[in-house]
C-alpha cells in the first residue's frame, strides 16, 4: 500500500490550507460579481502567508519554526474573512430550512475548529517529525508542483504530481468538513431521537408516499418527455460519483427517512428508503434486535442497499442484503402505488435489487431482523502465504454454524488476518476492546498487529464491530490525512471523524474530481471463491492497492440480475480494492486501461462488479455481466421505458461523468 511521508512543515501545511480554500472560493465568487475588493484582499493576505513560508523555510532547522504560528493564524484570519463574505454573497441563494442549514454547516467549520487547529497543529507537527525519525524513515526527494490555484512541494513514494495535488486539496476539504461533519450528525441524531418518541413517522408516511405519486401524476401530464429520476442530489450519495444524467430528467422528490415500524413478533422492521444503517442499529440495538446483515459505513441506506447491493461479515450466512428482504413497496411508472414479495408478484420482487431505481421508486421495505447479543468474540487468524490466505477463508466461510462473522484483511499478496466472529452475551475480563472510540487506532491498523503478534481474540460491543470500518473510511481515510491515526490527532481531533462523503462532495472542484477519478481506484468485485486466488495475482498485478478486503457471501440460484452459473447455492467472496494504485516512478496509471482490464477478468470468472463504482463496460458487455431476462421482462410489463432509464444508462461511467 502506498504511504505518504511528510516532514512537519508539509503537515502544517496541509492544516493551514482550510484558509486558504475558503479564500480562493470566496475569491472566484466575487470575481463573477466583479468585486475585486476581496480579491486585493486577499491577494494581500496570500503575499504574507507567501512570506511567511519563505522566512520559515530559511529559518526550519529540523524542528517546527517559530514563524509557523504566524503563518497559522495569518491564514486562519484571511480565511474566516473568506468564509462570513462566502455567506454574505450568497445569503440570497439560501432560503429555507436547507438553507439555514447550509448555513450552520459552513460557520460550523471555523467556529468548532480553529481553536482545536491552533492549539494542536504544532505538536501534531512535532509528533509526526519525531514518528518518522523514530521509524528512521529515509528521506525521499522533493517534488514541485504548480498546477492551477495550488502551489507547493511533495514526499510521497512514486506519486506523481497530480497525485499529490489531489491529495493536497483532499486534506483541505477533509479539515474544512470535519466539524461539519459532526454538526450534521448531532442534527440527524436528534430529528430521529424525536421521530421514534413522538411515532410520527407512519403517520407521515402516507402522505409523503401520496406526495410521490402526485408528482409521477404530473410527470404524465407533462407528456412524458424525458424519463424520471429521484430528486436526491448527487453528492448525498456514498459513491463516489456524482451522476450527471440527473440534470437531464424529471427529478422527484422522495424524502422519506425515517424506521416505520419494529415487528418483534414477525421479527420485522418496515423502513423507508433513506433510513441509513447507522440510523437502523442505533435504533433496535438498545431493543436487542439486529439486521441479519448490516453493511458497515452508518450512511449507506436501505434504498441503496436494496436497489444496487450490499455485502457483510455475515453474508457467508445470509446472503446479500436483498436476500434479507421481506417485500418492497413501490410507486410504478403510472403513479400506482404497490407491494411485492415472494408470494405476492415474486417476478417484481426477484427484478428490483440491482434495477437502480429503473422499474420504480422504493418508499418502504419490510426487512427481517434477529435478536442481538452485547458483544462480538473476534478471533484473529494471521496468515503468511497466499495459498494459506485462500484455504483458510475458504474453510472458515463454509462454517455457516460455528462463525457468525468472517472476513480477511489482506495486508500484500501472501500475509492476510482472516478474522471470525461469534455473538455473546459475556465478555471476558480484560478482553473488552471498544473500537468505536474516537481515541482508538483504526480498525485495520489493529488488525495488522496481528500478524506479528501472531493469533488472538478479542470481544468487541456489536453495534461497535458493525461499524468498524466507518471511522477510516475502511483506510481511505489514510489517503488524505497521514498522520490521522497518529495518537495526538486521535485524542484531539478522532471525536470528529469520518468526514462525510456527502460533504467531501459537495466541495470538491472539477480538477479535483477529474484527479481522483484518474490517479484512484475503488471497486467491489464479486468473484467465485474457487477463483479468489487468480483474483488476487490479478489485481495485485493490476494496482497492487493494499489492503484488500475480502467478505465471502452465500449467493443462491434466485431469479435476478445476479445469480451462479450453476443450479445450486455457491460461496463468492467480495474482493474490495480502494486506494492509489502503486505506479513504478516514471509511468502514469491508465485508469480507463486498468479498469476494463479488472472488468474483464471479473466477467471471465463468472462474477460481477458492484456498480457504484465506475463501469467501462459497453451496453453489451454489461449484459454479458448481469442477467437482463427478468429485469427486461418487467420492464416491458410496467411500461417502464418511458418512465424510467435502462440500468446501464444510470451506472456506466459515462453517464456519471458528463
Amino acid at each position: 500500500m502506498v504511504m505518504f511521508h511528510t516532514d512537519p512543515e508539509l503537515v502544517c501545511q496541509h492544516f493551514l490550507s482550510v484558509g486558504d480554500v475558503q479564500c480562493l472560493t470566496a475569491e472566484r465568487e466575487f470575481e463573477r460579481d466583479q468585486n475585486i475588493s476581496l480579491r486585493r484582499h486577499h491577494q494581500r493576505g496570500q503575499e504574507q502567508r507567501n512570506d511567511d513560508q519563505l522566512f520559515a523555510a530559511k529559518n526550519h532547522k529540523g524542528g517546527i519554526s517559530k514563524k509557523l504560528g504566524l503563518k497559522y493564524m495569518s491564514s486562519a484570519k484571511c480565511g474566516i474573512h473568506g468564509l462570513f463574505t462566502y455567506v454574505k454573497s450568497h445569503s440570497n441563494n439560501l432560503h429555507g430550512r436547507r438553507g439555514n442549514l447550509k448555513r450552520c454547516q459552513i460557520a460550523s467549520i471555523y467556529i468548532c475548529s480553529s481553536s482545536l487547529f491552533q492549539n494542536s497543529v504544532r505538536f501534531l507537527a512535532r509528533s509526526e517529525y519525531h514518528r518518522q525519525q523514530k521509524e528512521q524513515c529515509i528521506p525521499i526527494p522533493t517534488s514541485r508542483f504548480n498546477v492551477g490555484l495550488f502551489k507547493g512541494t511533495a514526499q510521497v513514494p512514486f506519486q506523481s504530481p497530480k497525485q499529490e495535488l489531489l491529495r493536497h486539496q483532499l486534506t483541505s476539504s477533509v479539515n474544512s468538513q470535519r466539524s461539519a461533519s459532526l454538526l450534521y450528525e448531532i442534527y440527524n441524531y436528534g430529528r430521529n431521537w424525536i421521530v421514534v418518541k413522538l411515532n410520527s413517522a407512519p403517520k407521515l408516511h402516507d402522505w409523503k408516499v401520496k406526495h410521490v405519486q402526485k408528482q409521477v401524476q404530473a410527470w404524465r401530464a407533462s407528456g412524458m418527455t424525458v424519463p424520471m429520476c429521484t430528486a436526491r442530489p448527487g453528492w448525498q450519495t456514498m459513491s463516489l460519483s456524482k451522476p450527471k444524467y440527473k440534470k437531464k430528467l424529471f427529478n422527484v422528490d422522495i424524502n422519506l427517512i425515517d424506521i416505520l415500524e419494529i415487528d418483534a413478533e414477525k421479527q420485522t422492521v418496515r423502513v423507508e428508503p433513506l433510513v441509513t444503517m447507522g440510523q437502523l442499529t442505533a435504533t433496535l440495538d438498545p431493543l436487542g434486535w439486529t439486521l441479519p446483515i448490516v453493511p458497515e459505513l452508518d450512511d449507506l441506506t436501505v434504498g441503496g442497499l436494496v436497489m444496487g447491493t450490499g455485502v457483510e461479515s455475515t453474508s457467508h450466512k445470509y446472503g446479500l442484503f436483498q436476500h434479507i428482504c421481506v417485500s418492497y413497496e413501490l410507486v410504478l411508472a403510472d403513479g400506482s402505488l404497490v407491494t411485492c414479495s415472494k408470494e405476492s408478484d415474486p417476478d417484481l420482487f426477484y427484478a428490483v435489487p440491482w434495477s437502480y431505481g429503473t422499474l420504480g421508486f422504493l418508499t418502504a421495505a419490510v426487512i427481517r431482523i434477529i435478536p442481538a447479543q452485547k458483544y462480538v468474540k473476534l478471533h484473529y487468524h494471521p496468515v503468511h502465504s497466499l495459498d494459506d490466505v485462500v484455504k483458510v477463508f475458504k474453510q472458515e466461510s463454509l462454517k455457516k454454524h460455528e462463525n457468525h462473522f468472517v472476513e480477511g484483511l489482506m495486508f500484500d499478496v501472501d500475509r492476510a488476518v482472516i478474522m471470525t466472529g461469534s455473538l455473546s452475551s459475556t465478555c471476558e475480563p480484560g478482553k473488552l476492546n471498544a473500537i468505536g472510540k474516537w481515541y482508538k487506532p483504526w480498525f485495520f491498523t489493529h488488525v495488522k498487529k496481528f500478524l506479528e503478534e501472531g493469533p488472538g481474540y478479542e470481544y468487541i460491543p456489536l453495534r461497535e464491530y458493525y461499524h468498524r470500518h466507518t471511522r477510516p473510511l475502511f483506510w481511505e481515510v489514510e489517503n488524505i490525512i497521514p498522520f490521522g491515526n497518529n495518537v495526538a490527532f486521535r485524542y484531539l481531533l478522532g471525536w470528529m471523524m469520518p468526514p462525510k462523503v456527502s460533504l467531501l462532495k459537495i466541495t470538491e472542484t472539477k480538477a479535483i474530481t477529474n484527479l481522483y477519478e484518474n490517479n484512484h481506484i475503488i471497486q467491489d468485485l464479486l468473484v467465485p471463491v474457487k477463483s479468489l486466488k487468480e483474483s488476487i495475482l490479478k489485481f495485485h498485478d493490476a494496482v497492487q492497492v493494499y489492503p484488500v478486503w475480502l467478505c465471502p457471501f452465500n449467493l443462491p440460484n434466485d431469479p435476478g440480475m445476479v445469480h451462479p452459473v450453476g443450479e445450486e447455492e455457491e460461496l463468492y467472496v467480495d474482493v474490495g480494492v480502494y486506494g492509489v494504485p502503486k505506479v513504478p516512478q516514471g509511468k502514469q496509471y491508465n485508469a480507463v486501461r486498468v479498469t476494463r482490464d479488472i472488468e474483464d477478468f471479473v466477467a471471465k470468472v463468472n462474477g460481477f462488479q458492484m456498480l457504484y463504482a465506475d463501469s467501462y463496460r459497453t451496453m453489451e458487455e454489461f449484459r454479458q455481466m448481469f442477467d437482463h431476462m427478468l429485469y427486461d421482462k418487467m420492464r416491458d410489463q410496467l411500461d417502464c421505458k418511458k418512465a424510467f432509464p435502462d440500468v446501464y444508462d444510470k451506472v456506466n461511467k459515462r453517464a456519471r461523468s458528463h
